[in-house]
């Protein structure tokens, strides 16, 4: 497989994303989201990676994140949804990939572009064609 073309850089901020394989549920539960939300504060943690903005979607996810030190954010998005996989396979007796290959990942060097960004990520449960809820902060699955 291709090496990642973006380099990952102490103090970088990157928006990262992926979506599930065939636009399958990847959250089918709560507590699915629950986990995911545990781990990310852990991995976060203990691999110095902060959180600008996130969102899970029923299908997808969007991060905005900063790597703090020269652990790569790849690193943490592999730990992450690696552990979120096989939890998730477990726990529905499925194996497989749950996402449309590697994560996408965009270098956001520029403020007008990450403002945007942020009200991007924030707003999607509610810009699709059937919100998910009608006041973003009634969605549990964000930290808007």
């Amino acid at each position: 497989m291709p090496q990642r073309k973006i380099t990952f850089n102490s103090g970088e901020c990157y928006h990262v994303y992926n979506k599930s394989i065939n636009n399958e549920i990847i959250f089918k539960t709560h507590d699915n989201y629950i986990y995911l939300i545990e781990k990310i504060q852990k991995y976060c943690k203990s691999l110095n990676i902060e959180i600008i903005a996130y969102c899970l979607m029923p299908n997808h996810f969007h991060f905005l994140l900063q790597q703090k030190e020269n652990t790569p954010i790849s690193k943490y998005i592999f730990n992450l949804f690696n552990c979120y996989s096989k939890a998730f396979n477990k726990m529905y007796n499925r194996n497989g990939t749950l996402f449309q290959g590697r994560f996408k990942c965009i270098l956001v060097d520029d403020n007008s572009y990450m403002v945007h960004l942020i009200r991007y990520i924030h707003r999607n449960p509610i810009d699709r064609k059937k919100p998910l809820v009608t006041q973003l902060e009634n969605y549990q699955y964000s930290d808007y």
